[in-house]
C-alpha cells in the first residue's frame, strides 16, 4: 500500500489539529455557559423571591392582617408563572393563586425548612419533573423582636393558568435553549474554522513541501549525472539551507566531474607524445629508417622512464588523495632534512649559477613527520626554484618556528607567477609557462603531489609571488608534541 505523502500527512496533521481544538473549546463553552446560566438563574429566582416576601409583607403592615392578600397572590402567580400560597402561623393558607387549598391547613413543622443545595439544584435540573415546595418565612421587626407572620410557600405545582408552562420547565427550556444556542455557534464557528483552516494547511502543506520536490527533483536529475541540476532557494528557514547544502554538494560534484574529465584528457595527453614517440622509433627500426644503435635505444629509454615517472606520479597523487598514503612518522629536525636536500641538489644550483643559501635558527625544529615524505617535497621545491631562477640568480631555504608551527620557505628570485596563473598552480597538469617541455617543465603534477603530501601531514604548502622578483613557497607543520615514537599512518 502506498504511504501518503509529506504534503498530505501534513494537510491531515493541520485538521486533526484545528478539529481538536475546535471541539475542546466547544466543550469548555458550553459546560461553562450552561454552569453559569444556572447560577444566573438561582440567583434571580431567589430575587424574584425576596421581593415577593417584600410586597406581600407590605400588604400585612399596610392591613395588619392577611386579610385581600388573595387577589395580590393571584397576581404574582401570574406574573411569575408559580403556585404561590400563603400560610399564616397556625398552618391556615390564606391565599392561593391557584384557590385550591383555601382554608386547608399544612403540616408547617414538617415543610418549612431550608430548601437544600441538591434540591435548588435539582429543581434547576431536567431529571427531576416536580421539585419540592419552597417555605420562606415572612417576619416582622418589632423593636428588638422580631415577630413571624406565616410563610410564603413556592411551589412549581400544576398550575392553572393558561399558556404558561410550569417555572421551572420554562426556565431549563430557557437554558437548554442557550446552551444550544451557543454550542451551535461555536459549531459553526468551528465549521468556519475548520474550512479556513482546510484553506489555509492546503496552501502552507503546498509551500512546504515545494522545496521539497524541487529538491528530490534536482536529486534525481544529479543520480543521472546532471551536475549543472541546482535546487531553488527561496527562503532562510531549515529548507532553505538544505537547498544551499545540496547545491553547494552538487557544485562540488560538478567541480569533481570536471576534474575527473580534465584527469582522463590530461593523462591521455601527456601519454600520447611518448607513446607515440616510442611508436615512431620502433616503426623506423622496423623499417629500416632508423638504425637500432645505443642512440636510439638511449632516447626510447628516456620515454619509458618518462612514462614510468608519469604513471608513478599519478599513483602517488591517487594514494594522497583517497587518504591511502602511508607515512612513516618519527620526530625529525626539520633543519636536518634541509640541509641533506640542499647539499643532494646544490651541484644542480652551482652548474647554473645559482647561490643557495640557508637561514635556520640555532635551536632544534622538531616535527612529528615522515622524513623522506617531507624530503621529497622539499626536493620539488627547490627543483622548481632551481629551474625557474635564471643564471646568477639567488635561492634562500629558511626554517622559522612560531608556537606550535614550524614554517620552511623556499625563495627564488626568479621571474615569479603571475596573478592570473597563481591560483591554479597546484592544479594537476598545470603549468605557468605552457610552451614549456616536459623534460623543462615535469609533468605538471609535482606541486599537487607536494601539497597533498603536506595537507597528509597536518599542515599546509602556500605560495606568495610577485612578478618580476620571484615566488615563495611555505611548508607549515605543526611542531613534535609526542613522545617521539615511530608511527605508520
Amino acid at each position: 500500500m502506498r504511504s501518503l505523502s509529506l504534503r498530505w500527512r501534513l494537510f491531515l496533521i493541520f485538521v486533526a489539529m484545528v478539529a481538536v481544538t475546535v471541539g475542546a473549546i466547544s466543550l469548555f463553552i458550553s459546560t461553562s455557559a450552561s454552569t453559569q446560566i444556572q447560577h444566573y438563574e438561582y440567583g434571580r429566582r431567589g430575587e424574584q423571591m425576596a421581593r415577593m416576601r417584600e410586597l406581600l409583607l407590605r400588604h400585612y403592615l399596610a392591613k395588619q392582617d392577611w386579610e385581600g392578600v388573595q387577589s395580590s397572590v393571584e397576581q404574582i402567580g401570574q406574573l411569575y408563572g408559580w403556585r404561590v400560597r400563603i400560610v399564616d402561623t397556625n398552618g391556615v393558607v390564606v391565599a392561593d393563586s391557584s384557590k385550591s387549598s383555601l382554608g386547608e391547613k399544612l403540616d408547617v413543622g414538617a415543610h418549612a425548612r431550608p430548601w437544600a443545595k441538591e434540591e435548588r439544584q435539582s429543581g434547576l435540573s431536567t431529571e427531576m419533573s416536580e421539585p419540592p415546595p419552597l417555605f420562606l418565612p415572612i417576619f416582622m421587626s418589632a423593636g428588638d423582636r422580631v415577630q413571624r407572620l406565616g410563610y410564603l410557600v413556592v411551589e412549581p405545582g400544576n398550575m392553572q393558568v393558561p399558556k404558561m408552562p410550569p417555572p421551572w420547565q420554562f426556565w431549563e427550556t430557557r437554558i437548554a435553549e442557550l446552551r444550544s444556542s451557543i454550542v451551535w455557534s461555536v459549531v459553526w464557528g468551528g465549521l468556519v474554522g475548520i474550512g479556513l483552516a482546510l484553506l489555509l494547511s492546503f496552501f502552507l502543506s503546498r509551500r512546504i513541501t515545494a522545496p521539497v520536490q524541487s529538491l528530490a527533483s534536482a536529486a534525481r536529475s544529479l543520480g543521472k549525472g546532471e551536475f549543472s541540476q541546482r535546487a531553488s532557494v527561496k527562503s532562510k528557514d531549515e529548507l532553505g539551507e538544505l537547498a544551499t547544502a545540496f547545491n553547494s554538494m552538487a557544485a562540488e560534484l560538478e567541480k569533481a566531474d570536471k576534474l575527473r574529465r580534465d584527469l582522463v584528457a590530461d593523462v591521455a595527453h601527456e601519454l600520447r607524445t611518448p607513446l607515440s614517440n616510442i611508436r615512431g622509433y620502433l616503426e623506423g627500426i622496423q623499417d629500416g629508417v632508423v638504425k637500432a644503435d645505443e642512440a636510439t635505444l638511449r632516447l626510447i629509454y628516456e620515454e619509458v622512464q618518462l612514462l614510468s615517472r608519469l604513471v608513478e606520479d599519478l599513483h602517488e597523487l591517487a594514494l594522497a588523495e583517497s587518504g591511502g598514503l602511508s607515512l612513516n612518522r618519527q620526530v625529525c629536525d626539520i633543519k636536518d632534512i634541509v640541509r641533506d636536500v640542499a647539499s643532494a641538489m646544490g651541484y644542480q644550483a652551482i652548474a647554473k649559477g645559482l647561490k643557495v643559501q640557508l637561514d635556520m635558527p640555532d635551536t632544534n625544529a622538531l616535527a612529528f613527520i615522515d622524513g623522506q615524505r617531507v624530503g621529497q617535497v622539499l626536493r620539488n621545491l627547490l627543483s622548481n626554484a632551481i629551474n625557474f631562477t635564471p643564471e646568477g640568480g639567488e635561492i634562500t631555504i629558511s626554517v622559522k618556528q612560531t608556537g606550535d608551527e614550524v614554517a620552511v620557505s623556499v625563495g627564488d628570485s626568479g621571474p615569479g607567477i603571475p596573478p592570473e596563473d597563481l591560483p591554479y598552480i597546484f592544479e594537476r597538469f598545470y603549468r605557468v609557462d605552457k610552451s614549456r617541455s616536459r623534460a623543462t617543465g615535469g609533468s605538471g603534477l609535482g606541486l599537487t603531489i607536494a601539497r597533498r603530501l603536506i595537507e597528509a601531514h597536518g599542515g599546509q604548502l602556500t605560495v606568495e609571488s610577485t612578478p618580476g622578483k620571484g615566488s615563495v613557497f611555505t611548508i607549515s607543520l605543526p611542531t613534535h608534541s609526542g613522545d617521539g615514537a615511530t608511527t605508520v599512518d
